[in-house]
């Protein structure tokens, strides 16, 4: 696994690298119906910077959708914790008699007339 993210990130920083010595020209970002103008600022670091926050988005989104898996899976580790605490306190337990557990049983049958 670890070979095979170096074979994949390698050869993406090259491409990063190469685009951003190719794209060094300033450029000068105008949101036409706001007021505002950012100063130029080369293009690959334009760039650059709008695909991260467009992957910072992305996990931000990917957050919240799992968000509901994760309260699920707090909530059954929760319930799987207290079962084990009765389970090890029940073993922990001497062994009733058989006799005793047949006397405390409450028998379905109408009381007699």
């Amino acid at each position: 696994m670890r070979r095979f993210a170096w074979i994949v990130t390698l050869p993406l920083i090259a491409i990063v690298a190469l685009f951003a010595v190719d794209n060094r020209q300033a450029i000068e970002l105008d949101l036409w119906p706001l007021p505002w103008a950012l100063p130029p600022v080369p293009l690959f670091l334009l760039t650059l910077l709008l695909v991260l926050f467009g992957f910072l988005l992305g996990v931000l989104v990917m957050w919240f959708t799992g968000a509901q898996q994760r309260r699920h899976h707090r909530q059954t580790r929760r319930e799987l914790d207290e079962a084990k605490l009765e389970l090890h306190t029940l073993r922990r337990q001497p062994p009733q008699p058989r006799g005793t557990a047949l006397a405390t049983t409450q028998t379905r049958l109408p009381p007699a007339a």
